[in-house]
């Protein structure tokens, strides 16, 4: 018998985790494939919302976060004492897809040079969220060129 290595892949199953407020959510552990096509919706979120309301929105959330966290989600996108909110849903989607791997779509950050006259020091990835954030902010509540266009 040969000593065969053999190739296991998979990773961690443990789900994301997430607090929004004082509750705890969950996302699936690994972003699954058959959802990278309802994923791609996010670059045209302002379109899907204007077609499908806030259900374009509940369908990526309902795909990702396991289903008692999804119902949860939609129990408090209408309580008044415990909501969620714009902010933390434009807040939420860039960081799950990034937990996914998915990097921001937006170009990355001068890097430092490492020369140590340089007034910052940051890390390549500092400020990314905060672009993909800023991105998707705009997408929710700017309307979009066709909704802007007459004929």
């Amino acid at each position: 018998m040969s000593d065969v290595e053999i190739k296991r892949f998979g990773g961690s199953l443990d789900p994301i985790q997430f607090y929004i407020h004082d509750d705890l959510f969950f996302a699936a552990p690994e972003l699954p494939l058959g959802l990278i096509a309802d994923l791609a919706k996010l670059r045209n979120v302002t379109e899907e919302v204007e077609k499908n309301g806030i259900e374009s929105i509940y369908m990526i959330l309902d795909s990702l976060l396991f289903d008692e966290s999804a119902a949860l989600i939609r129990e408090r996108a209408v309580s008044k004492t415990k909501p969620v909110g714009v902010k933390q849903i434009i807040e939420l989607i860039p960081w799950l897809l990034e937990q996914y791997g998915l990097r921001p779509t937006q170009p990355s950050l001068p890097s430092s040079n490492g020369f140590s006259d340089e007034k910052t020091g940051m890390d390549s990835t500092a400020g990314r969220s905060l672009a993909a954030l800023t991105q998707l902010g705009s997408e929710l509540t700017e309307p979009s060129a066709s909704s802007t266009t007459t004929s």
